[in-house]
């Protein structure tokens, strides 16, 4: 999977077999009879996925001690492309081909739906007194949060989880109630 992921970071949506079983360091009929085809790949990422994406958010979270900034660190593990705006670019060139096929789709939104429920958990142990419904904050911060990655990616500027983590931030902190923050010296 590893190889796999490494493969679509690389090439987005135009990876192949041949492209993954050469990262694997297998051959391209052992990567075709292990999973038939591209989409039987494309679904075993995205099941293999769920638990590497609970797993990140919750180590994200515990590492830090603040428990404001434990929601804003689990929230931004799970954006794809690590920051490189190559890879990120190829990972939602990727999601928009598998929007159009039903059981990559409903794969996608299944987790989309587990990273929005971590996140309502996280969201549910913290007092937040402007926010609003655990459930919809979730949503509310999850869709922050992806559109900040596909909107860095059209125009990559600065590093990728600084820039979508200072708008995270800001979001937190009129849910908590603390103090505005100030724009940046952009006025941003």
């Amino acid at each position: 999977m590893d190889a796999a992921a490494d493969a679509l970071g690389r090439k987005g949506p135009r990876f192949t077999m041949a492209d993954v079983a050469e990262l694997a360091g297998v051959a391209t009929a052992t990567v075709a009879m292990r999973f038939g085809s591209k989409q039987a790949l494309l679904l075993a990422m995205t099941a293999v996925a769920k638990d590497d994406l609970i797993a990140r958010m919750r180590a994200a979270a515990d590492a830090e001690t603040d428990p404001v900034r434990s929601i804003a660190a689990a929230a931004l593990s799970a954006l794809a492309g690590g920051g490189d705006p190559s890879a990120t670019a190829n990972h939602l060139s990727q999601l928009g081909a598998d929007l159009v096929d039903p059981d990559l789709r409903a794969s996608l939104s299944r987790l989309r739906d587990d990273y929005r429920e971590e996140l309502r958990v996280l969201l549910e142990k913290v007092p937040l007194p402007n926010a609003p419904s655990a459930v919809q904050a979730a949503r509310i911060l999850a869709g922050l949060v992806h559109g900040l990655q596909l909107d860095w990616a059209l125009a990559p500027d600065g590093d990728m989880l600084t820039t979508i983590g200072s708008d995270v931030d800001t979001l937190l902190a009129w849910w908590s109630g603390a103090a505005f923050c100030q724009p940046d010296a952009e006025g941003d």
